[in-house]
C-alpha cells in the first residue's frame, strides 16, 4: 500500500482470515484537513488488481453534526442529556435518526450498571452499539481533566467521530466535536497545543423559553447547536464542564442522595468516582460495550 501525500511514517494493510475484508492503518495520526489517496493492490489467484481509496482527514472540527435537544417535552425532567447526545452521535455516524432522546433513554436504562437516574457510561456505550453495530464506543477513565481532554481530542481526530464527555460532576454529557489549536501525529507529540474545545450541548443549545427554568443561572446560546468554542480556563474551571470529577453520589431534586457508582461487581470500587470519564469510538469490536476501553495509545 502507498499513501499520498507521504505521512512520514509507516502504513500497512491487514487481511481478515476469511479473506473477504481487511483494513489499513498507520503508525501515527494523519495530517488534518488533507486529501489523501491510498493506493492498494489486491492479489488473487487470477491476478493483481490495483485500486484507489480517496479520503479527507478532519480539520479542527467535524462538520454536519446535527444538534438535538434533551427537552423534547419542555415540562419533562432534565434526564435525557446523554440520550440526546447519543442521538447526535447516531445521526452523525450513520446518517439515520431512528429514535428520539426519550426513546433512547427508555431503551438504554436497562443497560445501566449503576443507579444513575439517566444513562451511565455503560448504558451510553451499549445503546450506541445497539442502535448501530458499526459503533464501537467504550468509556475511558482519567485521573486529571487535562488527560481526559487530551485523550478526547486524540480520539476525536483518530476516529473522526464525536466524543461524549461526562461533565457537571457526572450529571451531564455534552458532545465534543472539535478543538482549537494544533494536534500532531501522536498523543504526546511535543507540538500538541490545545487551547479550547468545541462542543454541542443538548441543554444549553435549547432556546425554548419553556425550558429556561432548568438551571436558569447557566447561559444558553445558538452556538451550542452548531459547536461552541470553550476556552480551557472555562472548560477546566466551570462547574458545568470539568471542574469536578465523577462523584460517588449525586443530589436528587427531592434533596436525597443517590449513589451512581458502578455496582455490578465487574470492577473494584471506587471505579468512576474521582475520575474524568469520556466515551469514544475506539474501533475495538472484540471488547463488549459494557467493559472499560482497553486500547493503549501512549
Amino acid at each position: 500500500m502507498a499513501l499520498t501525500p507521504d505521512p512520514g511514517f509507516d502504513c500497512s494493510t491487514t487481511i481478515d482470515a476469511n479473506g473477504l475484508k481487511g483494513t489499513f492503518s498507520c503508525r501515527g495520526l494523519l495530517k488534518g484537513a488533507t486529501d489523501f489517496v491510498a493506493t492498494l493492490r489486491l492479489t488473487t489467484a487470477v491476478g493483481t488488481f490495483p485500486f484507489e481509496h480517496r479520503f479527507k482527514t478532519m480539520g479542527e472540527r467535524l462538520t454536519d453534526v446535527k444538534w438535538f435537544t434533551e427537552f423534547e417535552d419542555p415540562k419533562g425532567e432534565p434526564l435525557s442529556c446523554a440520550a440526546a447526545s447519543c442521538r447526535i452521535i447516531q445521526n452523525f455516524t450513520t446518517g439515520k435518526d431512528p429514535l428520539t432522546a426519550q426513546a433512547i433513554l427508555d431503551l438504554g436504562r436497562q443497560f445501566n450498571r449503576s443507579n444513575d437516574p439517566g444513562l451511565d457510561p455503560v448504558a451510553i456505550a451499549t445503546v450506541l452499539q445497539r442502535m448501530d453495530e458499526s459503533n464501537h464506543y467504550h468509556y475511558y477513565r482519567y485521573d486529571t481533566r487535562e488527560d481526559a481532554t487530551g485523550a478526547a481530542v486524540y480520539w476525536l481526530v483518530r476516529s473522526g467521530k464525536p466524543v461524549m464527555v461526562i461533565s457537571l460532576a457526572g450529571q451531564h454529557g455534552p458532545v465534543l466535536m472539535g478543538f482549537q489549536g494544533t494536534f500532531g501525529t501522536y498523543y504526546d507529540d511535543p507540538g500538541n497545543r490545545i487551547t479550547g474545545v468545541v462542543v454541542e450541548d443538548p441543554q444549553r443549545g435549547d432556546l425554548n423559553p419553556q425550558t429556561q427554568n432548568h438551571r436558569p443561572d447557566i447561559s444558553r446560546s445558538a452556538g451550542f447547536q452548531s459547536g461552541q468554542l470553550i476556552g480551557l480556563d472555562a472548560w477546566y474551571g466551570e462547574e458545568w464542564w470539568l471542574r469536578f470529577p465523577y462523584p460517588a453520589s449525586i443530589k436528587m431534586p427531592d434533596g436525597s442522595s443517590r449513589n451512581i457508582e458502578r455496582n455490578d461487581g465487574v470492577y473494584p470500587t471506587p471505579h468512576w468516582e474521582k475520575k474524568f470519564v469520556i466515551l469514544v469510538d475506539d474501533g475495538d469490536a472484540d471488547n463488549p460495550p459494557d467493559r472499560e476501553g482497553r486500547v493503549k495509545f501512549r
